[in-house]
């Protein structure tokens, strides 16, 4: 189990540093999204997987996150393509 951990662990950190480079031109919106998708996913593997109670209400909560920020989002991308 804890070598799935580190591996998953690389693997974030390798996806963060390949992602540094684009941070500049990717909104705070767009961070939370894939904090809230990530969240989301945890949480439902775990509720689905273990079944535990209380991850079923976190991966409600970060769904509900995710369709706060996805319009705002969609309107960021909107008014950037405006702006080109």
């Amino acid at each position: 189990m804890a070598t799935h951990i580190n591996v998953v662990l690389k693997l974030q950190e390798l996806h963060n540093q390949q992602y540094l480079q684009m941070e500049d031109n990717l909104s705070n919106i767009h961070e939370e999204i894939k904090l809230a998708y990530s969240n989301y996913i945890k949480e439902s593997e775990k509720f689905e997987k273990e079944n535990v109670k209380v991850s079923a209400a976190r991966a409600r909560k970060a769904l509900i996150e995710l369709g706060k920020l996805i319009p705002a989002r969609r309107k960021e991308i909107q008014e950037k393509k405006v702006e080109i």
